[in-house]
């Protein structure tokens, strides 16, 4: 269980995380992506959440593999005029969204197995403001467009710092899985 949820952790943080040096992400989120793959791969098998979080980790690390050379905020002028950039952005956000979503189920139910009520409920909480956080920004994104410059300034970076919160209480609470032991 310890080493799989290193995997995972550092997969999470190599995911959410984007430093770019001369337009290359140094933190490349394939590779994470990766990795939470080969940490899902090592828990149990009985774990019917098991394979689908497997299989979307594998599917977003090679979607993927673009971001590795382009941000997600960059849009290109070919892009643009396609909009196929726009299209890719969406596409992966709601695929991250949904790696997220089964992950969560995952560890759920990993708590049930395990019979740590406690722990499920507070998970449960999480996975409650998370999903909600994260959906109600994806959906926000277009007013964007529409707004004063200034007052969607404040308000994205107001949301990306309860974002990067959220994204921390995230990887704290992956370290709390590392420590379970069967009952």
């Amino acid at each position: 269980m310890k080493s799989s949820f290193n995997k995972i952790f550092w997969g999470f943080l190599l995911a959410f995380l984007d430093f770019r040096v001369i337009g290359l992400d140094l933190l490349p989120d394939p590779v994470g992506y990766f990795l939470i793959a080969a940490g899902v791969a090592g828990l149990s098998a009985q774990l019917s959440y098991r394979t689908l979080v497997k299989n979307y980790a594998i599917a977003l690390g090679v979607i993927s593999l673009p971001t590795f050379v382009i941000g997600l905020d960059k849009t290109d002028e070919l892009f643009t005029a396609s909009y196929l950039w726009s299209i890719y952005t969406i596409v992966y956000m709601v695929l991250q969204l949904i790696l997220v979503y089964v992950f969560f189920r995952l560890l759920l139910e990993i708590c049930e197995s395990y019979g740590k009520t406690e722990l499920h409920r507070q998970t449960r909480q999480l996975f409650i403001v998370y999903m909600t956080a994260n959906i109600i920004v994806f959906f926000l994104q277009p007013v964007a467009i529409v707004k004063p410059i200034e007052v969607v300034f404040a308000f994205f970076l107001a949301v990306a710092i309860f974002l990067l919160i959220l994204n921390i209480i995230f990887l704290i609470w992956l370290l709390r899985f590392k420590k379970l032991d069967r009952p």
